[in-house]
C-alpha cells in the first residue's frame, strides 16, 4: 500500500506544472543573468549589482519573440497582476541606463512579483511563464 502511495505522489509531482521553476539563473563573466522561456518566447533578465565592467551597469531586459531577438521598437509588458510597463527596446534590449527610472522600477517590480507576462513587440504578442517570482540581484 506504501509502494502505491508514493507511486501515485510521483506521478502527481510530475505532472504538476513547471512553472515554478521557469526562471534558470547563470553567473557568466560576473554578471547574475536570469532566463524564463516559454515556446518561442523568452526574457533574459541581466544584473549587474557591483558594475563588473565598471562605468554604465550592463542591467538590462533582453527579449527575444520568435526568431527574432535583436528587434528595436517599444515593448510593452503586461504582468499579471494587471500592471502594464512599456519601454524602449534596442536591438532586443531594454537598458536600465536608457530607460527612465520608473520605467526600470516598474519592470523589477513586475519580475519580481508575478508568476506570468505577456509581451508584445510591434504587432506580435508572446505569454511567458515566469514562474515563482525571484529576488533579483537587479538594482
Amino acid at each position: 500500500m506504501c509502494l502505491k502511495m508514493k507511486t501515485i505522489l510521483g506521478l502527481v509531482l510530475a505532472l504538476a506544472p513547471a512553472s515554478a521553476f521557469a526562471w534558470e539563473y547563470e553567473l557568466e563573466r560576473g554578471v547574475d543573468l536570469y532566463s524564463a522561456t516559454d515556446g518561442v518566447a523568452a526574457v533574459r533578465l541581466v544584473c549587474d549589482p557591483n558594475n563588473v565592467y565598471g562605468g554604465t551597469p550592463e542591467t538590462a531586459v533582453l527579449v527575444r519573440l520568435g526568431g527574432t531577438d535583436d528587434a528595436t521598437a517599444d515593448a510593452t509588458f503586461r504582468f499579471a497582476d494587471n500592471v502594464s510597463v512599456t519601454g524602449t527596446m534596442v536591438h532586443g534590449r531594454i537598458s536600465k541606463a536608457h530607460v527612465p527610472a520608473e520605467v526600470w522600477n516598474d519592470l523589477l517590480t513586475g519580475f519580481r512579483s508575478n508568476e506570468t507576462v505577456e509581451v508584445t513587440v510591434d504587432t506580435r504578442t508572446e505569454n511567458v511563464t515566469l514562474g515563482e517570482p525571484m529576488p533579483f540581484t537587479c538594482t
